[in-house]
């Protein structure tokens, strides 16, 4: 009898365990993963290429694999689906020439598939490894892969760096950059110019170099324009920065509130200080300037922290109850740091977008989902359990 007892406690426990697996699964089922996920490669006319890629399934999954892309005509894969997880190794036969230049893109796709009660064959998921061709422009083209200005304090030096590409086919003598300098306003207010790299090859990646120093400029929002020149070329970009301080500025709020009830309201603040200010909030009131002074209503935020240099929302609650339909004027108070800024905007209030109509399930979902499964699997463990209970207890002996 305790023999049996045992072997029954084993049988459950592993029952049990088979039951939570497949639960897992079953939650787990979609997952698909592919290595690496991505190549990039220099244009080489008529180059032959080949690469392993491996896709990785959570179960035996059936998977169908094909190409997509503008590169999809130059790749060759050894096999149109798997079962399961595996590797495979594709081959890439490049053209003698490209029409454009620049990046061009194939896709190897492995989708997992499934069939439904009606014997449709359908996707559950995909994955993709990219295969991305860089075909060098014609003469010489410089490609700017970054320009960044660091944010200072006020009167302080502000750093500049770009990076930049050779993307074209011939070699370049030289590259320097010209930096104009400007406010919130579009006034230019200081020009420089970066060091010079010379000798750059194709497929080259180099770096320009300058700074500026904001002297009497006061803590603000500011930008850059740069002026990348090469052997009689051009090229631009340009970067955002702040100078400093303790400020903060308002640089979005909501514009449209839906009538009816209490409404969240956000307010985007920027902060132009080089530390964290820890108590910011604002106060919102609403006017209808054209009958009267005085505000229909107003609310006040959370107080929120805002991280150096960094940008935060913060919410408060308007009541709509007390508005009607159409535009209204605000007065916005930003409290931080025992200082107050105020600004001046409009919102409106408007109707209710009309409802979407519901989509139709489809098949599948109507017969068979995951939420589904588990309830039958749930099911299934309670009647193992119920066999196993009235097969473990002692039978009762006849009457003679």
């Amino acid at each position: 009898m305790v023999f049996l007892k045992k072997r029954g406690f084993f049988i459950l426990f592993f029952s049990l365990l088979i039951t939570f697996f497949l639960i897992l699964t079953s939650v787990s089922v979609l997952g698909l993963g592919v290595s690496p996920g991505k190549v990039v490669l220099r244009f080489i006319p008529n180059y032959e290429y080949e690469r392993e890629v491996c896709f990785s399934t959570y179960k035996i999954a059936h998977l169908q694999l094909n190409v997509t892309g503008d590169l999809a005509e130059y790749i060759t894969l050894p096999q149109e689906e798997m079962i399961g997880g595996g590797c495979i190794t594709y081959k890439l036969k490049m053209p003698a020439s490209f029409e454009k230049p620049g990046r061009h893109e194939g896709v190897v796709m492995a989708k997992e598939v499934s069939e439904d009660v009606t014997g449709a064959i359908f996707a559950l998921v995909r994955v993709g490894h990219r295969v991305i061709i860089e075909v060098p422009y014609p003469g010489k083209y410089i490609e700017i892969r970054y320009f960044r200005a660091e944010n200072v304090d006020a009167g302080e030096v502000v750093p500049f760096l770009v990076e930049f590409e050779s993307k074209g086919n011939q070699s370049i003598e030289s590259v320097y950059g010209l930096i104009y300098v400007y406010d919130k306003d579009e006034k230019l207010i200081g020009s420089i110019r970066t060091n010079t790299v010379e000798n750059i090859e194709p497929g080259d990646i180099k770096y320009l170099r300058a700074s500026w120093d904001s002297g009497v400029y006061r803590e603000g929002n500011y930008h850059a324009f740069l002026d990348l020149v090469y052997d009689g070329l051009r090229n631009n970009a340009t970067a955002s920065f702040k100078l400093g301080g303790l400020d903060v500025s308002l640089v979005d709020y909501s514009k449209e509130i839906i009538i009816g009830g209490i409404k969240e309201f956000y307010l985007r603040v920027d902060s132009i200080w080089s530390e964290v200010i820890p108590n910011l909030k604002a106060n919102v009131s609403v006017f209808n300037y054209s009958f009267s002074q005085n505000p229909l209503t107003s609310f006040e935020t959370l107080t929120r922290v805002l991280p150096a240099w960094g940008t935060e929302t913060i919410m408060g609650y308007l009541d709509t109850s007390k508005l009607n339909l159409g535009e209204f004027d605000l007065r916005i108070k930003l409290f931080f740091a025992n200082l107050t800024k105020e600004y001046e905007g409009k919102f409106s209030i408007v109707e209710p977008p009309p409802e979407p109509e519901p989509e139709k399930p489809s098949i599948f979902s109507r017969i068979f989902t995951i939420k589904t499964f588990i309830i039958i699997l749930v099911i299934l463990l309670l009647v193992m359990l119920i066999i196993l209970v009235r097969a473990l207890l002692p039978k009762k002996k006849r009457l003679g």
